[in-house]
């Protein structure tokens, strides 16, 4: 008896897991792509609403895309404070753990994509 029902455990158990760590991971991709997306495109169009090029405008936006370290304190108090849930922390903390790395990629990358597509730098 036991023989057939630990590995049906085991394997429920299993899929419950891995389902649970796909919705997490899907939430996680969802608020990494709204902090990205949405702060890249204030950004830009503040810096182009100022008047400085299109390039110099997406390279500010994407520049000021990650929420850094401020938004782990915050959210660290909160948490102390009973504010927010663990759930919450740990899904800020991965957030800004992520677009820091993110944000070290596309600063790395996107000058030469702007290249490619024609947006270089004035010349004097």
């Amino acid at each position: 008896m036991l023989t057939v029902l630990l590995p049906a455990l085991h394997t429920s158990a299993e899929g419950r897991l891995s389902a649970v760590a796909w919705d997490l991971g899907k939430a996680l991709a969802v608020l990494v792509g709204m902090i990205e997306i949405g702060k890249f495109a204030i950004w830009s169009v503040i810096v182009k609403l100022f008047g400085f090029p299109l390039r110099t405008a997406v390279l500010a936006g994407v520049g000021l895309t990650q929420i850094g370290e401020l938004s782990y304190v915050l959210v660290k108090v909160a948490r102390d404070e009973r504010l927010v849930s663990a759930e919450v922390y740990n899904a800020v903390l991965a957030a800004s753990l992520i677009s820091i790395l993110l944000n070290a990629a596309l600063m790395r990358w996107t000058p030469a994509w702007l290249d490619r597509f024609g947006l270089r730098e004035p010349t004097l």
